[in-house]
């Protein structure tokens, strides 16, 4: 059994393990970027001849042997590029970090690329607000109502969906969210929505200022929003 040692971000073979026992404990603990190939078959040695350095959206041609030498595993040089384009290598026979990598094989289940898994978290549904209230004391981008103390408008609350920013409508969609002001009075500080949906009444201070209303959920799942209304 030969182990070769797989920079999986350039699809080449940089290295030939030369140690059974060093290669195993590699296999054990492997990183963000390498696996090992671990195969009866022979490779032959064939140099990188298209550029992928970072001018060319890629990585460095030259091979990074840092993980090898750190770590004191015993090795020789062997580089093999287009690995998985000019061998038939079963996904058996390759070990990587499944965490950060999806193989992606043939009809015949040979390897031919490898997909990066992206850890970067889904967007989260989101609360969308709106009002009634018309930007029109004077038009400067911020709805209005008068600084009277008792004139009103409604402020909306809508569950959108964090991918497409659909409106969530369903039975299931009814968290209780919490609304706050920073001036004026609101009708309720929470609700839960009904069908994704809920709305309360913002009355108006005698101070002429905006006024951000905030709405959250507790617990986090959903993703806040707000909107600024100007007592004018």
């Amino acid at each position: 059994m030969t182990y070769y040692f797989l920079d999986i971000l350039q699809k080449c073979v940089i290295a030939r393990l030369t140690d059974d026992e060093q290669a195993q404990e590699i296999i054990a603990a492997l990183g963000s970027r390498y696996g090992v190939i671990e195969t009866e078959q022979a490779f032959t040695e064939k140099e990188i001849t298209v550029p992928t350095g970072p001018a060319a959206g890629g990585m460095d041609t030259t091979p990074d042997y840092g993980p090898l030498v750190t770590r004191e595993i015993a090795y020789e040089p062997f580089v093999v590029a287009d690995v998985f384009t000019d061998y038939d290598i079963p996904a058996a026979e390759v070990n990587y970090n499944a965490s950060r990598y999806d193989p992606e094989t043939d009809a015949q289940g040979f390897v031919r690329d490898f997909t990066r898994i992206l850890n970067t978290p889904p967007p989260k549904d989101f609360l969308r607000v709106t009002t009634d209230a018309t930007d029109d004391n004077p038009p400067d981008g911020y709805p209005d109502i008068p600084a009277d103390g008792a004139s009103t408008c409604r402020i909306m609350i809508q569950k959108a969906n964090g991918w497409t920013g659909e409106d969530m409508t369903g039975p299931e969609d009814n968290e209780l969210i919490q609304i706050s002001t920073e001036a004026g009075r609101l009708s309720a500080v929470q609700a839960n929505l009904v069908d994704g949906y809920a709305e309360v009444i913002l009355t108006s201070s005698s101070d002429t200022v905006i006024t951000q209303v905030r709405v959250h959920d507790p617990t986090e799942t959903l993703a806040e929003g707000s909107i600024q209304i100007q007592f004018a």
